[in-house]
């Protein structure tokens, strides 16, 4: 069968574009362009990691432009500064954070993605028939559903990241297919992700390596063969644009890409093969696969199976995938082969790299492998397809009908992401907490600024500050726009973040302190309070008292159960809060909350059905009443000599 004929390909497509496919890439935009104006609306702000890219992307064009990407949390573990390799995701983001800081990041992030899905509708449209097109938009919808709404915004890398992969899947299958309009395209896109984090360099390189050869191969077979000038050109062109400021860095900054060469991308605390192979399998390998509720749970606490189980998953879908291909080479179907083909090297580059992404201070992070969601939908993508090509069903279905139809379930899936949700927990509060604490906090720090007539420079103090506090890099911004310049400490990670040239020199007019929870209120002789916030309400706070008075009395008469000794089986101790607590009739369970919760994802608590929603109402109020507590104090700079680096 020829592509012509297929019903899934039809090659490169021209023309009128059908209704139904239009209303399919309309479903899959209309999310993103919703979640970007609620943001508008709602006091959204860029928190914590996105935070610092909102900061960060307007130092762009001025005497702080960025070279390089951010600092890598990987740094610690492999013993050497490192960035990710290039700016591109500051760049793209800067025209937008210059004129509105907060919701300029949102909407630059949601601009990407929208150009993300149009990119995988157009690949799609010239690969795919009209079933397969509106088909690739569902899978769009259903990448939507399982990352949750608020994600689309989201700036903080592997999130961000998510759409424009998807989208470099396809245009690779296009390339696979002799396909030499999608170059140019993969240059950038392949850029983009590779140089915004580490944890898609692998993939990326693989897909378009494997582009590269397959256009190359194809162009040698071809006779008369087309000439190729144009897009080699404008290609290369792409590419110089593209890390032109990575290659300066390199030759004039602090040669970055050499360091990360140097590390090899394989630190001895990687995961390795076994691990990696687990965290491989238990993503979108095995059910639940990419359904929603999926992304929330993966890696949490820890991976399913053992490594035989694995090797066999892995296994299985590369040799579901070769299938897939061997159909396409037998029907005469270049499009199927392109997507087995890209389907199994995405596969085999993703198991590669989660054996090689370190470890972190906080443990394998279940987002540095969220790239599986895309691969996963990808390769379910390509299955469907190799079933639709031999399907005998098919010659009764009108074609037309069955596009109406996943149409259908297209827009029936992107209404369900209309609504405001984010299930995953590194992320999950911050849409609340911006409205909630961050807009009251950051209105009362400039009016402050105002008020006091802060001209700067100050340094930046983040010694009081929780590692999970939402708002160290929002602060920042309501400096850049009054104009204040800032530094940090010598020896600050945050100079590897920001660049040597914010480093303290004892020049400055005072010190800025970040504090939260308990040190929110910690006030030295010679410091004041400029803006504070308690999130917490006097009723909520009152309610948390309650609580944690009545879990304290359910720890005791065992209804909340607590296996003592299975902490000794992961090698802890008890905590002596909670010793005390079980053996002092009148003690409430203050501080415990979250503790509690930690273990019991281990079995080692118990938490019965009638106290769930009670138990989870606790833990978020604690939660609270340490996060939402937040203060910004002004005091003398304490750096009075020139330690920083030449």
């Amino acid at each position: 069968m020829s592509d012509a004929t297929s019903p899934v390909g039809t090659g490169a497509r021209v023309g009128a574009v059908p209704s139904v496919e239009l209303v399919a890439l309309a479903a899959a935009i209309a999310p993103i362009v919703v979640t970007v104006v609620r943001a508008a609306t709602n006091g959204w702000m860029p928190l914590y990691d996105a935070g610092y890219f909102a900061v960060r992307s307007r130092d762009v064009l001025t005497d702080h432009h960025p070279l390089l990407g951010a600092w890598s949390m990987g740094s610690r573990t492999v013993g050497a500064t490192l960035n990710n390799l290039g700016p591109m995701q500051l760049d793209l983001l800067a025209p937008f954070t210059k004129i509105w800081p907060y919701w300029g990041t949102a909407l630059g992030v949601g601009l990407v993605n929208i150009a993300a899905v149009v990119g995988v509708w157009f690949a799609a449209r010239r690969l795919l028939g009209r079933i397969g097109v509106v088909g690739a938009m569902l899978a769009t919808v259903c990448l939507y559903a399982a990352m949750g709404s608020w994600n689309l915004i989201e700036a903080r890398q592997q999130l961000a990241l998510l759409l424009p992969f998807w989208c470099l899947l396809w245009l690779t299958a296009a390339m696979v297919t002799g396909a030499w309009w999608a170059l140019s395209w993969t240059v950038l896109v392949s850029s983009f992700i590779a140089q915004t984090h580490f944890s898609y360099v692998y993939q990326t390189l693989a897909l378009v390596l494997t582009g590269s050869v397959a256009l190359a191969v194809t162009w040698w077979r071809e006779g008369p063969r087309p000439p190729v000038g144009r897009p080699l050109v404008v290609a290369g062109i792409v590419a110089v644009v593209c890390w032109g400021q990575t290659l300066w860095d390199e030759a004039f900054g602090v040669g970055n890409m050499s360091t990360v060469l140097r590390q090899g991308g394989g630190a001895s605390e990687a995961a390795g093969w076994s691990e990696g192979l687990r965290f491989v399998a238990d993503s979108t390998l095995t059910p639940p696969f990419w359904l929603p509720g999926h992304m929330e749970e993966y890696l949490r606490p820890d991976v399913v199976g053992g490594t035989g189980r694995a090797i066999i998953v892995v296994a299985a879908w590369v040799a579901v995938m070769a299938a897939a291909a061997a159909v396409g080479q037998l029907r005469h179907h270049r499009i199927l082969v392109a997507l087995g083909i890209v389907s199994i090297v995405a596969l085999v580059s993703g198991c590669y790299a989660a054996a090689a992404i370190p470890d972190t201070e906080f443990g394998f992070v279940p987002y540095n492998y969220y790239w599986m969601w895309p691969i996963g939908l990808f390769m379910t993508a390509t299955a469907v397809a190799a079933v639709v090509t031999v399907a005998p069903v098919r010659r009764r279905i009108p074609a037309r009908a069955v596009s109406y139809a996943v149409g259908a379930v297209c827009v029936l899936v992107a209404v369900t992401v209309l609504r405001a949700y984010n299930p995953l927990p590194e992320t999950a509060d911050e849409p609340d907490a911006g409205s909630r604490v961050g807009e009251p906090l950051m209105e009362r720090f400039g009016a402050s600024l105002d008020r006091l007539g802060i001209e700067g420079p100050v340094v930046i103090d983040r010694s009081r500050e929780t590692r999970t506090n939402y708002f160290p890099y929002t602060m920042l911004i309501e400096l850049q726009r009054r104009g204040i310049e800032y530094t940090f400490p010598p020896g600050d990670v945050n100079l590897a973040r920001f660049g040597n040239e914010r480093c303290e020199t004892g020049s400055a007019a005072a010190r800025l302190i970040l504090a939260d929870g308990p040190l929110a209120t910690f006030v030295e002789d010679g410091q004041q309070v400029i803006a504070e916030v308690d999130g917490l309400a006097p009723a909520e706070a009152a309610e948390l008292t309650a609580l944690d008075e009545a879990f304290g009395d359910r720890l005791r008469d065992g209804s909340v159960a607590v296996d003592v000794d299975g902490f000794e089986f992961f090698g802890w101790e008890p905590s002596p809060t909670l010793l005390d607590v079980l053996a002092d009739p009148s003690m409430p369970a203050n501080g415990l909350a979250q503790y509690l919760s930690d273990w019991r994802v281990f079995d080692v608590v118990t938490v019965p059905p009638e106290h769930d929603e009670q138990f989870r109402r606790w833990r978020d109020l604690e939660e609270r009443s340490i996060f939402d507590r937040v203060a910004i104090i002004l005091g003398p700079n304490l750096v009075t000599t020139d330690t920083c680096p030449s």
